[in-house]
């Protein structure tokens, strides 16, 4: 229940993304299935709203992936295969590419 609200609450107002993986980043201190458990359902609306190009979802929902990156809770690599997917294929769209430079900025400074 906390998971999907979370994530529903992520995408009514990503502007409160950070103050959501803080949370989530002090639960997953004493229960650390229930941030794997948002991490994986974060991936799969990722993999969702993606499929359906739906780009005001996907930013909301790699604002939020991107914070929990930045609290510890995600693995480097996850953020290199999310850049990857939208940069892939032979030319990479507008919207795609603005997607990941805003996912950058989000995640750019630990990534480095």
């Amino acid at each position: 229940v906390l998971c999907r609200s979370l994530l529903a609450a992520s995408l009514a107002s990503p502007d409160y993304a950070p103050s959501y993986a803080a949370l989530m980043a002090v639960v997953n201190t004493k229960l650390p299935e229930v941030g794997e458990l948002l991490l994986s359902r974060a991936v799969l609306s990722f993999r969702r709203y993606y499929r359906l190009r739906d780009r005001a979802a996907v930013s909301s929902t790699l604002a939020l992936l991107g914070h929990l990156f930045n609290q510890g809770m995600a693995h480097e690599l996850l953020s290199l295969q999310i850049l990857t997917v939208l940069l892939e294929g032979d030319v990479p769209t507008e919207d795609s590419v603005d997607v990941a430079v805003g996912y950058l900025c989000t995640v750019g400074r630990r990534l480095s």
